[in-house]
């Protein structure tokens, strides 16, 4: 029967048949028909002139092309995908050897895809990890799961990044692994940020100490006095009518001693200020070690000295 019909391009027709007369063969050749609707049908044909039972013929096999250019197209459409991501990603072989590199790999690698492909993964070793770590990893690779971490790899002119990466096997029908999928996350800048903010934090805190204890001796300065180191007049003021209060709340005895220094004046004048300064001293450091928790001994003047005694009858 007259075939012409089903060619939507009726030259292919003369095509194949000069080349069948010339060879004797027509291989892998790629042709358009119409269906009975007249919808089109892309083919692969392959043809070879021979006999059968004596008789010359023409054996032919078609194989429709439309699932086999839809599956080309998704591939090219995920090919694309790929050289165009901003992660890193890279293909390796059940060994580690790698085997593709996409664009945003060699940016952040500093690698050329010539420098890369056909060399094992540990390229990118920074010897930050040690050997269990690894270890860890490809057990789990290895094992047919997903591997999810974080990875300091060193770039080519030997500064280290850190990476987020997903390491994925891939699996034939039978199950066993064939290749390795790496999508790496350049996180460098994020963990130079957390380790920036993590030292401010830090600062901050020994800032903060060093205020509150500034605080601190200065509210020490203010109650103290300084050459005794006694509480001074201004804390008696604040502290006596407060201690007041409670004795009187509370029914216990509250006593003042007052200490006076006799002839000061004669003192300093005859032995100088610095000798004056010692006695004053050494009075407050024998309040010090004999009075309780609880005694108040303050610098109540130039000479003289009181101490407040909370529970202490006269």
């Amino acid at each position: 029967s007259d075939v012409t019909r089903f060619y939507t391009d009726p030259a292919a027709r003369q095509r194949f048949l000069e080349e069948l007369r010339a060879n004797g063969t027509v291989r892998n050749q790629v042709v358009e028909f119409a269906r009975a609707d007249g919808t089109p049908v892309l083919t692969q044909r392959s043809a070879t002139l021979g006999t059968l039972a004596d008789q010359p013929a023409l054996f032919v096999a078609i194989s429709d092309l439309r699932e086999r250019r839809r599956l080309e197209t998704a591939l090219l459409v995920r090919s694309a995908a790929i050289e165009a991501a901003a992660e890193g990603i890279a293909i390796t072989d059940p060994n580690g050897v790698i085997e593709y590199v996409n664009p945003a790999l060699l940016r952040n690698s500093g690698y050329t895809a010539a420098e890369l492909i056909g060399c094992h993964t540990r390229i990118f070793k920074s010897g930050y990890h040690d050997q269990a770590f690894y270890q860890a990893l490809w057990q789990t690779v290895l094992a047919g799961n997903i591997w999810r971490g974080e990875l300091v790899n060193r770039r080519k002119d030997g500064s280290q990044y850190t990476e987020l990466q997903a390491i994925a096997p891939v699996l034939d029908e039978k199950g066993e692994i064939v290749r390795f999928v790496a999508i790496k996350h350049d996180i460098s800048e994020r963990k130079r940020m957390e380790t920036d903010l993590q030292e401010t934090n830090a600062m901050l805190q020994h800032q903060l100490q060093e205020i509150e204890r500034l605080q601190e001796e200065l509210r020490e300065q203010a109650v103290r006095d300084g050459l005794t180191n006694l509480f001074n007049r201004r804390y008696l003021d604040e502290t006596l009518e407060r201690e007041l209060a409670r004795a009187k709340r509370e029914g216990y005895p509250l006593s003042l001693v007052m200490i006076d220094i006799d002839h000061f004046k004669k003192l300093n004048d005859t032995y100088g200020h610095q000798a004056g300064d010692k006695v004053l001293r050494e009075l407050a450091a024998l309040l010090w070690g004999d009075i309780r928790a609880e005694d108040v001994p303050c610098r109540y003047g130039g000479e003289e000295f009181l101490v407040m005694l909370p529970r202490m009858p006269l």
